[in-house]
């Protein structure tokens, strides 16, 4: 075997191009690592969107909700008021108890929430 003797220069070179190469390299997994981090990012901003999107319908089908049940507790008593005054035969039922009534449960309930704030006096406590 015959062993070479590289001269200063020739390892100088042969490490400047092992260098260059590595550059080359991290340069390419840089730019890769800034490409998935951004569309990371970009995950995250649509996922985030849509779980705030989802929030909103959540925080708005429990509003909703919560004024069938109120609106269910009212019917009830006014039944039960009703029910109260046919038991007694009594003829003075509240007209407001009627009108109760009559209104169309189908309805949307916000809608109903909406038209009482509208027309709720100024000076009654929210």
């Amino acid at each position: 075997m015959i062993w070479f003797r590289q001269s200063k220069k020739a390892k100088l070179r042969k490490a400047l191009k092992r260098t260059e190469e590595m550059e080359k390299k991290l340069v390419t997994q840089r730019d890769f690592f800034k490409l998935r981090i951004a569309a990371l990012k970009f995950r995250d901003c649509t996922i985030s969107t849509e779980r705030k999107k989802v929030e909103r319908e959540i925080a708005g089908a429990e509003y909703r909700l919560s004024l069938i049940d109120k609106q269910m507790k009212y019917i009830l008593i006014v039944r039960e008021t009703l029910h109260n005054a046919i038991a007694s035969q009594s003829k003075e039922v509240n007209k407001e108890l009627v009108k109760v009534v009559s209104f169309d449960i189908d309805r949307d309930p916000l809608k109903t929430e909406r038209k009482a704030t509208l027309h709720r006096p100024v000076s009654s406590p929210a």
